[in-house]
């Protein structure tokens, strides 16, 4: 592996780089200068993923109205890289019930309880939260039943 030169040992590939034109010299410093570069970006930078989280507390909501009015209470947490600005838009199956606009911080944990109006919908329905982030769009979900239901099982 090594070779000797007068005493001297001396790593193989050593030898080319002494005898290497210029140019052959700097193409291959700048291909260790690109690899380690890249080496970095892709362990380093891209290895911190940005996201937000978007859920709903079970136990907030029930799957029957009382009085054509649904409550529960959404969550955001952001993991995004710097400040956000994000966008809920709140949806009972396809008709859109309320909208707001919040800025959070990295890490920062945002959480509301909203009550509905669903007087005048059709039930079963669909209570979807819709979460716009600047790089993604985030959905969560539960259905409302006729408290009639109530006793028929779960399909």
């Amino acid at each position: 592996m090594y070779s000797g030169h007068g005493g001297i040992k001396t790593v193989p590939g050593i030898e080319w780089f002494k005898e290497a034109s210029d140019m052959h010299k700097s193409v291959a410093i700048a291909i260790v200068i690109a690899v380690i570069f890249f080496s970095y970006l892709l362990f380093f930078v891209c290895a911190e993923e940005h996201y937000t989280s978007l859920y709903l507390y079970p136990e907030s909501y029930t799957n029957y109205p009382e009085n054509s009015t649904v409550s529960f209470i959404y969550g955001i947490q952001s993991f995004e890289k710097e400040r956000a600005q994000y966008t809920v838009n709140i949806y009972v199956d396809r008709t859109k019930k309320d909208s707001t606009m919040y800025e959070l911080d990295p890490d920062d944990v945002f959480e509301e309880e909203i009550s509905l109006n669903i007087k005048g919908a059709n039930l079963p329905a669909r209570v979807r939260v819709e979460l716009i982030s600047p790089y993604n769009r985030y959905e969560t979900y539960f259905w409302i039943k006729e408290p009639e239901d109530q006793t028929s099982p779960l399909l």
